[in-house]
């Protein structure tokens, strides 16, 4: 995927908490474009139909060794969707492809989303975030047996090996995901919610403990 494609469907999915509906608008989102170097920083701007510009967010790493991070969002805007948007791309850019031929001032322009564009780009949104919550635990676990494998009894570990395995993968949370969003009426704005719910319901689904409940029951 271009990052230019990433950077407009992480606007389009937090369009809903930074347009109003009867609002007519365009977001702009820009950055310096240096071939074989990272973005460092990204602007999110409003642009509504006579020319005024207002500034939704800044996302900047401060060192790029450590990605330090400073988030803001300014003219009392406010995006959770689009702060996590911004840091898995930010974060991932090895992942997003930049055309050569692009001018040094990378420029995307997102005009109001139709419906079709909406579902794709919550689509994107929920995979973005399920990959830095994998990311996450995977770090832990990591760290977890770096420092001791005895810190864990046989049966931890087993269980611990259980739960891997029962695991939903990210397309079965996706899919339930995009479900529970179209049950309660496609209301925008909660797609983490969801996606976190869809999460929790497969894995409660799927864990040898649910198995053997359900069992004991049809017993």
């Amino acid at each position: 995927m271009e990052l230019d494609r990433a950077l407009e469907l992480a606007v389009i999915s937090s369009w809903e908490e930074l347009v109003a509906p009867d609002e007519s608008c365009s977001m702009h989102v820009v950055y310096e474009n240096v071939s074989d170097l990272a973005v460092n920083s990204v602007e999110v701007w409003k642009v509504k139909n006579r020319g005024y510009e207002g500034l939704v967010c800044s996302y900047s790493i401060s060192r790029p060794e450590s990605l330090a991070v400073r988030l803001h969002f300014a003219n009392s805007y406010r995006s959770q969707i689009l702060a996590d948007n911004l840091d898995f791309i930010m974060r991932n850019q090895c992942r997003f492809s930049r055309p050569a031929d692009h001018s040094i001032h990378g420029l995307v322009q997102v005009d109001v989303p139709g419906d079709e564009d909406r579902k794709i780009a919550t689509a994107w949104s929920c995979s973005a975030r399920g990959s830095v919550a994998d990311t996450s635990v995977n770090t832990l676990k990591r760290d977890a047996g770096s420092r001791s494998e005895s810190l864990f009894s046989e049966e931890e570990k087993t269980a611990m090996s259980d739960a891997d395995q029962a695991k939903p993968t990210e397309e079965q949370i996706r899919r339930r995901a995009y479900d529970i969003y179209e049950a309660r009426g496609r209301q925008d704005g909660k797609n983490f919610d969801d996606w976190i719910t869809a999460e929790k319901e497969l894995i409660e689904q799927t864990s040898p403990v649910a198995h053997k409940m359900r069992a004991a029951k049809a017993g």
